[in-house]
This record gives C-alpha cells, structure tokens and sequence, in this order.
C-alpha cells in the first residue's frame, strides 16, 4: 500500500516524464515537416547543381573549338557558336544565381528549425520549473532539464547530404 507521499511522489514523477514525452514528441514532429521541406529544397539544389555543371561542360567543349579557329570552319558556324557560347553564359548565370536563392532559402529554413527547437527547449524547461516538486525529485528534474537543453537535431537523420549538425 502506498502512502500519500509515496503517491504525490509518483505523480511528480509522471508529470516529469509526461513533459519529457511532449517535448520529444513535439521535436520529432517538427523534425518530420523539416525533413519534408529540407528534402524538396536538396532535391532541387541538386537538379540545379547537375545543370550547372552539364552547361559548364557545353561551355568548355564551345570555347575549344572556338579557340582551335579552323580554317575550314565557315564564317556563319563560328558565328554560330559564339552566340550559343553568350547564351549559355546567360543561362549559367541565371541557374547560379537560382541556386544562390535555394541554398538561402536552405540556410533560412534550418534557422527556422533552430528557432522552433530552441522555443521548444524554454516552454519544456519552463513547465519543469513550474511543477511544484518535492526536494526528493529534483535530481530526476535536475536531468531532465539538462537533456532537453542538450537535445540538438541532428541533420544526419534527415539523410540530406550537406547538412551539418545544428543546435
């Protein structure tokens, strides 16, 4: 049979882990959308980098046979291929300054993220404060303040390449 103390003890003790439990819930969900929208944002990024750099090998293979100037080539095709070679240069810098958007859109979105999880952090941390716990407790709400402020996303689970690890 439990005691009164023993019961309240129990009771603390579950509206501890209970914070502990919305906390993790809640950061798994916000890792879940932010793994959505950082995925679209790779995904992109990628198709942009791969284009870039198939403009780029067209802009080399136009600037040698440019450079070699043959004599057999006719006025009109070197004509040709310098305009083709001005078109690309357009193009590529239209794509590079598209990227440029999509990695700070990528550096905004993470600050995003790092935002909500540090918000995530004080309301959690705040709600263990405010638990009115018996002394007998404090070591269990000592550790979990420390871990839910340890806790970091780490971008490694969003198997995205080229995010690092943020706080």
């Amino acid at each position: 049979i439990l005691t009164s103390e023993q019961k309240s003890l129990n009771t603390c003790s579950q509206k501890i882990d209970s914070v502990q439990a919305f906390f993790m819930h809640s950061a798994d969900s916000l890792g879940q959308v932010y793994h959505q929208r950082l995925t679209k944002i790779d995904s992109t990024q990628h198709r942009l980098e791969s284009t870039l750099s198939n403009i780029s090998s067209i802009q080399a293979s136009l600037k040698k046979s440019l450079s070699a100037n043959r004599l057999d080539s006719t006025e009109w095709k070197w004509r040709n291929k310098v305009v083709s070679l001005r078109l690309f240069n357009e193009y590529s810098s239209k794509i590079s300054r598209v990227l440029d958007s999509v990695r700070a859109l990528q550096k905004k979105t993470l600050a995003q993220l790092n935002t909500k999880v540090k918000s995530l952090k004080e309301k959690a941390v705040d709600r263990l404060d405010d638990l009115k716990i018996p002394p007998q407790l404090s070591k269990k709400v000592s550790e979990a303040s420390t871990g839910i402020n340890e806790f970091q996303v780490r971008t490694s689970d969003f198997s995205i390449p080229g995010l690092k690890s943020i706080n």
